[in-house]
């Protein structure tokens, strides 16, 4: 094949249909990474990081269940790995929720009384339990 003329290539860069965006850029002199390497949006970050973890979790739930169903000869739920913490995921979560919600009651309650700032690190650390060590710190 032969090197291509300037002029087959002038021709053919205005043949080839250029999005609004894509003639902006060229207007105002801004070179676009047509490779794609490291230049993805959040966007697309967030969705490949995402598609990972869940590929990896599914890769765990898959081999974990092929070696309890061939290994340990588990039939059945019983093969889903870890059982029992994935059952208790749900309470699990809901009582952390709860959790942080009780503490964050807690310290607007006690900034809307005048609390302190010192009473409020004490409570953010372990309440009056950890005062000596906040003693000793100091």
């Amino acid at each position: 094949m032969c090197a291509p003329h300037a002029a087959c290539v002038a021709l053919l860069a205005h043949l080839t249909p250029i999005t609004p965006t894509a003639r902006r850029d060229q207007r105002l002199g801004y070179v676009r990474n047509t490779q794609g390497a490291g230049q993805g949006s959040t966007g697309e970050t967030f969705a490949h990081l995402l598609g990972a973890v869940l590929g990896i979790f599914m890769l765990y739930l898959c081999i974990g269940a092929l070696w309890r169903y061939f290994e340990l000869g588990m039939r059945g739920v019983e093969v889903i790995p870890h059982l029992s913490f994935w059952r208790d995921l749900p309470v699990l979560c809901f009582n952390m929720g709860a959790g942080a919600m009780d503490e964050l009651r807690g310290l607007v309650e006690n900034s809307a009384a005048g609390v302190p700032n010192e009473a409020l690190d004490e409570h953010a650390v372990g309440g009056a339990a950890a005062a000596p060590l906040l003693a000793r710190r100091r």
